[in-house]
Parts: structure tokens; sequence; C-alpha cells
């Protein structure tokens, strides 16, 4: 069974990954359609080079609505995040780490002692637990993911980069992951933040491709993705071994966090190029003497 079962069942959350996966399909060809009326550049544009200008306009929809959607299920969820300082009163949960990993272990049947019942359930939903607006975008955002790497396999060329296949690679199986075993479903949530950067990456893909650029634009993108991806990455590793106690025994915590190195990697090495490209742009120009 892929998902746990729940008052909406099994069915909404397969209905989400078909959805989306055809609806994927058909902006990609409306992209197609659209571009190749509407662009005598992109009609001059090769097979391969159509494709990669056609994926982003998916990629650019795909991300705007996730992007969103994942800032309103961190909003509006039935529970928040554990506190930085475990064990020090907040207005969030507090969740000491022996009596959390204990009450999850027991699933809230032991004597907790100093923890009290919403201590055990926001441990147990937080890191274990179903959260249907969440998962119900995860599984959008998954056939959306396959939808594009079956594009990337077919069409090659262009679109053939490895860093892009490492990417959707471990995007696919830490989504799968997290969703069969409901574990880290506010942490994966948590990363679509990152969605927030890419409109614009692709837009000034776009305005390459017709010979022009913004400075605005630029500096805009390397802030945003700067916040989205390094910081709030970094970020979210500090919080995840802060409260190591707290999901340690779970393997398939284990399994989604020795996925993710790959995709943290990959995105610290984005933000060097991106750090570079702020740097050649802040550097004066030299003037050929004539």
């Amino acid at each position: 069974m892929l998902f746990l079962e729940d008052e909406c069942g099994i069915s909404c959350r397969l209905i989400a990954v078909f959805v989306s996966f055809v609806g994927a399909w058909i902006c990609y060809g409306m992209s197609c359609f659209v571009w190749n009326r509407a662009s005598v550049m992109y009609r001059s544009l090769p097979a391969d080079e159509k494709a990669a200008w056609d994926t982003r306009t998916v990629s650019t929809l795909h991300s705007i609505v996730t992007g969103v959607w994942a800032i309103i299920c961190l909003t509006s969820a039935t529970y928040h995040m554990p506190s930085w300082s475990v064990g020090q009163p907040t207005s969030m949960y507090v969740l000491p780490a022996e009596a959390a990993h204990d009450a999850v272990l027991s699933n809230g049947t032991g004597d907790m002692g100093f923890a009290s019942d919403s201590m055990i359930r926001g441990a147990k939903e937080f890191f274990f637990g179903g959260n249907y607006q969440m998962e119900l975008m995860l599984c959008a955002s998954l056939g959306y993911f396959l939808q594009d790497s079956l594009v990337i396999m077919g069409v090659r060329g262009a679109l053939w980069k490895y860093e892009d296949l490492v990417h959707h690679v471990t995007v696919l199986a830490n989504l799968m992951t997290a969703l069969i075993a409901r574990t880290f479903l506010p942490y994966i949530t948590w990363v679509y933040l990152a969605e927030l950067s890419t409109p614009l990456h692709n837009l000034r893909y776009y305005l390459e491709r017709f010979g022009r650029s913004s400075m605005v634009l630029d500096a805009t993108f390397s802030l945003i993705f700067l916040v989205v991806r390094p910081i709030s990455f970094t970020w979210l590793i500090v919080h995840i071994v802060q409260h190591f106690e707290l999901w340690s025994h779970s393997f398939a915590a284990y399994m989604i966090l020795a996925v993710a190195c790959f995709f943290f990697a990959l995105n610290y090495y984005w933000t060097l190029l991106v750090i570079r490209g702020i740097v050649d742009a802040l550097k004066p120009k030299k003037i050929k003497p004539e």
C-alpha cells in the first residue's frame, strides 16, 4: 500500500499524482503549441532546445503552485514545529527529547511523567504523522517530477545534465520515501520553499534566449535564492540535528537524510555559482584601450 489510510484514503493521493502527471503533459504540449505560433526564435531552436524551453514553462507553473502551497501548509498546520530550545517553555509544543522519543516508541501509551498529551501528539505528528494538506501537495509535485524525468530521459540533448538528473533522482526518492513512511513531511514541505526562486531563474533563461538581461531581475533572483535555499536549508539541517533524539529510532528518517545529502550538496554548489556571479557583477569593469 502506497499511503496509509485516512479520511480520504489512498485514492485521493493517487488521483493527485495522476492529475498532476497528466496536467504537466498538457502544460508541456500547450507551451509547445503557443510558443511555436508566437515566437520566431522558438521555431528556430533545435528539438532538444525546444524541449528545454517547454520544461521550464511547466517548471515555472509547478514552482509557483508548490511554493505558495508550501507556505500555506506550514502556516496553517494543526501542529507546530518543535522549539529551538528543547525543554524551554515557548508558544510552540515543548518536546523534551527523552519524553518525545519514548512517546513515539510507545505510541503514546507509556507513562511519560512530565510529557503532556500535547507534547506527545506534537512529536508524533511532526516527525511521523500524516498531514493531508502536505501529503496532497507532495503527491501533486511527485506527478510533475515523474513527467519531467520522462521528458529528460526521452529527449536528452540539452536536457541531459548530470546536476538535473541528481536533483530529480533525489527529489523523487525522498518524496516517495516520505509519503510511504509518513516521515519528515513538514521538513520535506519546508524544502519546497526553495521553489520560490525557480520562476525568476526561468525568467532569466527566457530573457537570455531573447538576447536581453536585467540587473534588477538578477539581483532579485540572487537575493531570493540565497534566502530560500542555502540559508533556509542550513536552518533546516541545524533543526534536524538539534532534535536528533526525536527521530533517531526511525530507519526511514535516515534514508531520507542520506538521499538529502546529495540534494543539499547540489544546492550548495549552485549557491557557489550564484555568489560567483554576484562577485563578477560587482567587479569594476576594465576599460579596454582603444
